[in-house]
Formats: structure tokens, C-alpha cells, sequence
């Protein structure tokens, strides 16, 4: 991306700062690696990046703060949609449309928790691990060296922790 002949119109490096929780917490602040990204990015690639300003790349970077919920990110979003040049109407009907897929998403993943939970219920003798880590190392082949993949391939079933429900649980303050 750095190097290529044309360079991109735009470089989107969020800066994101909490996401949400319903457990009566005020936020869940993302870890300082996440949290600084945007801004470690930015003068790791300070040279590569002036020299795509020179020829007209612009960096995008809004603050996503979730504390509130992933709604709250329509006006960050909506205001680095305006800096492209995009009309707010396609801007919104875009983000509504993001918004509702995520949404549906995450209800899957907690049905597919669900179901994995009730098979357990049904079949004392079955056993099932839960991946707790963080998305960029728990499900990065990379960082988990296959071990979910072993796991499953033995029989055992293998939970990610974002598929389930938790929002009843008390989590650490700022965590």
C-alpha cells in the first residue's frame, strides 16, 4: 500500500478508545496496544506517509469512543464520510446499513454460543474450551498457532468468548 505507484486517495486508521458494555460499567477501554495504534502507525510510517500527502493521500483518523454503544460511532463516521466528500445521506444510509449487519452479527455469534451450551447440557461427558483473548492475537493463525484447530480436531469443542452470553456478568472497572 506504502509503495505502490498510485497511491490511495485515503489511509483509514481509527483511533479506537472504549467499546460498549451493558453491565453497568462506564466504559471498556480497548488495551493500550489497540488505543495507540493510530498513533504509533502514524510516526512508525511518518516519512511514507508525507510522501503520500505530497500526492494528495489524506489520513483519516476519528475517535471511536463505544462506551455508549456502537451507535455512537455515526457521527465519527459520518464526519470522516463528509472529509472523503460523501454526501451525509449516503453516509448514514451506509452506516445504518454496517450498523444492522454488526448488530446481526453479534447475535449470531450468541445463538451459536447458545446452541454450543445447550449441546454441552445435553452431553455431561462432552468437554468444550472458551478462547479468552483479544481478537488480534485469539484469532490470528499467527499469534494461536492452530491450537483452536488441534482442540477441534480432537473432539473438542471450542468456544470463542465473545459467542457468549455475558452481558449479566460484572466486568473489572475500565476493562
Amino acid at each position: 500500500l506504502l509503495e505502490t505507484e498510485d497511491p490511495p486517495e485515503y489511509i483509514f486508521l481509527p483511533h479506537f478508545k472504549a467499546v460498549p458494555v451493558s453491565d453497568g460499567n462506564s466504559s471498556s477501554q480497548v488495551c493500550p496496544f489497540v488505543q495507540g495504534e493510530t498513533f504509533y502507525l502514524k510516526a512508525c510510517f511518518r516519512q511514507k506517509l508525507d510522501q503520500l500527502k505530497a500526492k494528495g493521500t489524506k489520513v483519516l483518523c476519528p475517535l471511536l469512543d463505544l462506551t455508549k454503544g456502537l451507535d455512537t460511532a455515526r457521527e465519527p463516521l459520518l464526519n470522516t464520510a463528509a472529509q472523503m466528500g460523501l454526501k451525509r445521506k449516503a453516509a448514514l444510509r451506509a452506516f445504518e446499513t454496517a450498523l444492522k449487519r454488526q448488530t446481526q452479527c453479534m447475535a449470531e455469534m450468541r445463538h451459536i454460543g447458545e446452541k454450543a451450551i445447550e449441546e454441552l447440557e445435553k452431553d455431561p461427558d462432552k468437554v468444550a474450551v472458551v478462547i479468552f483473548a483479544r481478537p488480534y492475537n485469539g484469532f490470528v493463525e499467527e499469534a494461536h498457532m492452530g491450537i483452536p484447530h488441534k482442540l477441534a480436531s480432537r473432539g473438542i469443542l471450542v468456544i470463542p468468548f465473545d459467542f457468549l452470553l455475558f452481558n449479566h456478568e460484572k466486568s473489572k472497572r475500565h476493562m
